[in-house]
């Protein structure tokens, strides 16, 4: 009686044999329902065992059944032994992990195979990678352990231009990541990394990459910060203007000025850059600082809409830093640009850079009518917003809109707002008011209410 014609070792049925793993390895559900097809006439080859339990564990809604009676069909006695075990094997594992993680208990499983199993390590081999490029299991510990080449599993671990390799505890990064030049994203967090290979370099089309400083008993070196920086300034530039505005946030300005510097010295031609760098400096009474820094981020601008926000901001510094004369230059001049921009070019926020320039100016209530249509046209409505309009109010002498926009100011942003009008000019006429009390109160009342 004639084999079935993928069992021969003839060229034809070798190439079949790889068409069939092709068509499993593309991992969609068309695909293994050809080759199942295929494999019900021809026969099972055993080195196409893997490829077939591999399936079963893949989500591509193929039923068990049909490929365990294939293999039944086919393997020698010898075969469906070794099969048996291994599966037993396997769901004991994952029966270990309580089902809920699959790639661990796919690695723990592989790792008593490599340990207790030597016969089968050739086999083991084939049954890593079916794992890998079809079940998608098991690319953590493979990697870890090194049991197959690098660069096949961190291929399989692509998806798309994101690579992944968060928690997955390894004792170096695989030098092969460099070659896949696409790369947009990649995640390291999770890893003690001592020291990046020279291959990261050619990854010139990365824009996200993920890191952890610090681990437990861990601490990144500098000599991997100074490479990141080296291979990847724009992106750690961006990390520093991130740490620094946490350290904002958390009334430590001195280090947040730190961090604008460090991502300057990485990108020095950004102009958002130096202007969070002048906002930095301003906040710090660091006036003379402030305004080089302002300079440079106008400089810099790259349209009428950014030019005019930074002469804005340096306009409020001037006037902070009690330079009237300074500041209603600028002011003028920010009111200059954009007039020469027609009404329908403009962007929201140059709305918000015409109203301040004119509340500066002493025009109240048109800068009212600026802030105002600053938020009809979608402006992002924060605190500065209201802190600005409740100035206005204050030399307005409308007390109540003032409290109103100071309340609003308070419950959309920060809550040292209401501190700031102790100090500012706009408010000394009600310095001996109650008012301030009430908002001070106000405050108090909604920090309470935070989850934090």
């Amino acid at each position: 009686m004639k084999n079935p014609y993928l069992l021969e070792n003839t060229p034809e049925a070798l190439e079949m044999r790889q068409k069939v793993k092709d068509l499993l390895l593309s991992r969609t559900k068309a695909n293994a329902q050809l080759a199942l097809q295929l494999l019900q006439g021809g026969g099972v080859h055993s080195e196409l065992v893997p490829y077939l339990w591999g399936l079963t564990y893949a989500t591509l809604d193929i039923r068990t059944t049909s490929v365990e009676k294939l293999l039944m069909k086919y393997l020698s006695a010898e075969q469906i032994s070794l099969y048996k075990e291994l599966k037993a094997l396997y769901i004991g594992r994952y029966e270990k992990y309580e089902w809920e993680n699959a790639d661990e208990a796919w690695a723990d499983f592989a790792l008593h195979i490599l340990a207790t199993h030597e016969a089968t390590q050739a086999m083991f081999r084939d049954f890593a990678i079916a794992f890998l490029m079809i079940a998608q299991k098991g690319g953590r510990r493979l990697l870890r352990f090194k049991l197959l080449p690098e660069e096949m599993i961190v291929r399989e671990l692509i998806d798309g231009q994101y690579l992944s390799l968060e928690d997955f505890d390894l004792p170096a990064l695989p030098t092969c990541v460099g070659e896949f030049e696409d790369l947009k994203q990649l995640n390291l967090r999770g890893n003690r990394i001592a020291n990046v290979p020279d291959s990261f370099a050619k990854l010139k089309n990365l824009e996200h990459l993920e890191f952890s400083m610090t681990l437990e008993d861990f601490e990144i070196p500098q000599s991997v910060i100074d490479k990141f920086e080296a291979f990847f300034p724009a992106i750690m530039a961006e990390r520093y203007q991130t740490s620094a505005w946490h350290f904002v946030e958390i009334n430590n300005i001195e280090k947040g000025i730190e961090y604008f510097e460090k991502s300057i010295q990485l990108v020095q031609n950004s102009s958002k850059f130096w202007n969070n760098l002048a906002w930095a400096y301003s906040h710090a009474h660091h006036f003379d600082k402030a305004f080089e820094a302002s300079k440079k981020a106008i400089d810099l601008a790259e349209n009428v809409t950014q030019k005019a926000s930074y002469l804005s901001n340096k306009a409020s510094d001037e006037q902070r830093a009690g330079l009237l004369k300074e500041c209603e230059e600028s002011a003028q001049e920010v009111r200059n640009i954009l007039k020469q921009v027609p009404n329908k070019m403009w962007q929201e926020s140059d709305y918000f850079s015409f109203a301040l320039a004119t509340q500066i100016l002493g025009k109240f209530e048109e800068a009212l009518t600026y802030y105002e249509k600053y938020e009809q046209k979608g402006g992002y409505a924060d605190g500065s917003l209201y802190y600005n309009k409740a100035c206005i109010y204050a030399r307005l002498g409308d007390r109540e809109k003032m409290s109103d926009m100071m309340r609003l100011c308070v419950d959309h942003d920060s809550l040292d707002w209401v501190a700031e009008m102790r100090h500012d000019m706009d408010f000394q006429a009600f310095w001996e008011d109650s008012i301030i009390e009430e908002l001070e109160q106000y405050a108090i009342e909604q920090q309470e209410k935070l989850p934090f």
